[in-house]
This record gives C-alpha cells, sequence and structure tokens, in this order.
C-alpha cells in the first residue's frame, strides 16, 4: 500500500484535491492489466467524493479518461499512466487493500446503509496522498 501511495503522491499535481485523490487511489488498486476499472455508483458513494468533480480532476491531470459515466450505475475509467502496471494490477490482495481504504474508519454496520460522509478513512488516506513538498 504504501508504494502506491508514494505513486501517488508523485504522479498527480499538487492541485488534485483530496477528493480525487482517494478516487485515483480505488482506481490504481482495482484497475486490471488493461489499465481499465469500474467503480460501481455504492463505492462511489461510499468514497464520499463528489465522483463527477474528481473524475474531471484526474482528466485534467490527464491521469484518467472516462469510459463512461460517472452516472447512476458508477463509473468506468481508463487509466494513462503505464507505469502503475508495474504494481501488479488485479492481484487479489490489492483488492483486498481498495476495500480495507474504504472500511477503515466506518462505524459498525455502516457500509452499504445510507449514511453522512463522515468518513474517518477518507481523511486519514486524504493524508496519506498528500503532493510532497518540493524543495
Amino acid at each position: 500500500m504504501g508504494e502506491i501511495l508514494s505513486y501517488l503522491a508523485a504522479a498527480l499535481p499538487a492541485d488534485v484535491s483530496a477528493g480525487a485523490r482517494l478516487l485515483a487511489l480505488q482506481c490504481a488498486l482495482r484497475m486490471n492489466a488493461y489499465l481499465h476499472v469500474e467503480l460501481r455508483a455504492g463505492l462511489l458513494r461510499s468514497l464520499c467524493v463528489d465522483p463527477v468533480q474528481a473524475c474531471r480532476e484526474l482528466k485534467q491531470a490527464r491521469w484518467a479518461s472516462m469510459v463512461n459515466g460517472p452516472g447512476a450505475a458508477g463509473v468506468a475509467l481508463e487509466l494513462r499512466d503505464a507505469t502503475l502496471l508495474a504494481q501488479s494490477p488485479a492481484r487479489p490482495d490489492r483488492r483486498r487493500a481498495a476495500d480495507w481504504a474504504l472500511r477503515t474508519g466506518s462505524p459498525a454496520g455502516s457500509v452499504g446503509q445510507s449514511r453522512s460522509c463522515d468518513c474517518r478513512a477518507s481523511i486519514s488516506l486524504r493524508g496519506a496522498i498528500r503532493p510532497r513538498q518540493r524543495d
């Protein structure tokens, strides 16, 4: 997980919002061997971010392009950085890490239920993938 967080901190421009960084983390962990990822609407709600704005930012950063959505069913993206392929895409442990990132800090029983976006996991992961300060 540390490797992917370091990659995102370096790969995404400093002006990319925390919400877009959180979406990028999920994309990087859930992508397949062809750099494609589909995120369902429920997963996007769990991230507690505006998916339209986050996708727009990732597109402007030239890190991802939208294949479909975001819409009622979710979003499909194609990631544009082949460096991600060096990080073993589509491995089960990466999917578990993506699920862990969603669930960490969520109150017990809240996954899949309507809740306000008091996502402690989002806050902690947003802090972990801040851009590095350049000297």
